[in-house]
């Protein structure tokens, strides 16, 4: 009969590297997460401990400047003494609001269509694709130039059509601008959008439908009544993610705009840029930097508590 002390001189017996093995395989799932809690760390987690820190301090590199200044920088931005903070969160909730609302509409639309018995369905659903493969400041130049009010082709083709007088700058009218700034980031972002979307609908049941088409619904009354609730959870998680997205984004504007005309379209994102790396208050910077974190970390968690209310109901 093996007693304890048995089992041990046994597991001591073993090479080193046998052991090591066992271990691997009786903790698989928790060691096949290390590497990826490591990249994390590093890409994430370090550097924003390092914005928060930094948050704390007064650092402005053209004047050699590194002072604790405490929880300062974050009453210059709350207290209206930068005037600017408060007009460029409210282009940035403008942004959101319309970049969001009809970007999420037009990937309902979309998915729910492609999920219709359409012809070359395989071939819509690749070109919904192609603007996700390109990266997002060369979407944002190929815009550019298609735009230009010297060269653009489609302001050349709207000429032509006679839908436009003369070659006219998008870019140097404030509600052009953002028309086209919002709609470029729809048309980027959207195909990741459409797939999680025409994934969900995949799991509609096919009785559900078959049932429903006996019973004479019509196309709205399916889509409201049978697509809109069984997709809801994959509606609310796009939700979350374009908010974010759009929240975050810097290469489009920057790009097409670099927060012109004057300052219409400057968003946090751009000014955080322009606060660090032209003005070089990286301290203060930093702060707001933080301060869209926790923009970013309120919706996520409005959303979260907004999706357990209506489970729990």
């Amino acid at each position: 009969m093996a007693t304890p002390y048995m089992e041990v001189a046994e597991i001591e017996k073993k090479p080193f590297f046998a052991r090591i093995r066992e271990y691997i395989d009786n903790r698989f799932e928790i060691v096949s997460v290390i590497p990826t809690l490591i990249i994390v760390a590093l890409v994430v987690l370090v550097p924003t401990i390092l914005v928060i820190h930094q948050s704390f301090y007064k650092k402005d590199v053209i004047l050699r400047i590194l002072k604790f200044v405490g929880i300062a920088n974050y009453i210059r931005a709350f207290s209206g003494m930068d005037e600017n903070f408060y007009r460029y969160l409210g282009h940035t909730m403008i942004y959101v609001v319309f970049a969001t609302v009809i970007g999420l509409s037009l990937c309902i639309l979309i998915s729910v269509l492609l999920n219709s018995r359409i012809k070359y369905r395989a071939v819509f659903v690749a070109c919904f694709l192609l603007p996700w493969m390109v990266p997002p400041v060369t979407a944002a130049i190929m815009w550019k130039w298609m735009l230009n009010d010297s060269y653009g082709v489609l302001n050349y083709l709207l000429v032509v059509t006679g839908v436009l007088d003369h070659m006219f700058s998008f870019f140097s009218n404030v509600t052009t601008a953002w028309i086209w700034l919002i709609w470029v980031d729809i048309w980027y972002n959207s195909p990741f959008f459409i797939i999680i979307l025409f994934a969900g609908l995949q799991r509609i049941p096919d009785d559900i439908i078959d049932a429903a088409t006996i019973d004479g619904a019509g196309r709205w009354k399916f889509f409201t009544n049978i697509t809109i609730p069984y997709i809801m959870p994959e509606i609310q998680i796009c939700l979350i993610l374009r908010t974010i997205f759009v929240l975050r984004n810097f290469d489009f504007i920057y790009v097409f705009t670099r927060g012109g005309p004057v300052d219409a379209t400057e968003t946090l994102a751009t000014y955080i840029y322009k606060v660090s790396m032209h003005f070089l208050k990286q301290g203060y910077g930093s702060a707001l930097s933080v301060i869209m974190l926790m923009l970013c970390v309120l919706v996520t968690v409005s959303y979260f508590k907004t999706i357990k209310a209506e489970v729990e109901v």
